[in-house]
């Protein structure tokens, strides 16, 4: 069987120590976008006090289900669009990672949530992102 490659535009930051890397990111506003799990767990709280001890502000949206809808991508983004941040976090699995890259993504562009599925497809890569906030 031949190789794969899994190539993501973005930097996603990883294992044991993986939350020391959050005193080095440049941030002033940051929202984080997670699963009730990761709060559960005392993740959420744990990222918060890092943003805490630098004098970042932070929300965050603990709403995203296994295979996330654009419903709730969309009601995370309603929350960004009043809190614009200028960093975004997904902290969790796949599903708060790409439910925070498509609430990114809509944040950067909100023309694009309007849009129908197969015309977002095709009108996203010619998009510029990083314009409001990092990912």
């Amino acid at each position: 069987m031949p190789y794969k490659r899994f190539i993501t535009p973005r930097e996603i930051v990883h294992g044991w120590g993986a939350l020391k890397a959050l005193k080095n990111v440049a941030t002033q506003k940051t929202f984080i976008v997670t699963d009730a799990m990761m709060v559960k767990l005392g993740h959420v709280d744990r990222v918060k006090a890092i943003l805490d001890e630098k004098g970042v502000t932070s929300q965050h949206f603990d709403e995203v289900e296994a295979d996330p809808s654009l419903d709730t991508v969309k009601k995370c983004l309603a929350q960004v669009m009043d809190f614009v941040p200028d960093l975004i976090i997904g902290l969790g699995g796949g599903s708060p990672i790409d439910t925070a890259k498509a609430v990114w993504a809509f944040y950067e562009h909100p023309v694009l949530a309007e849009m129908e599925w197969n015309e977002m497809r095709r009108a996203l890569p010619r998009r510029r992102l990083g314009q409001k906030a990092r990912y």
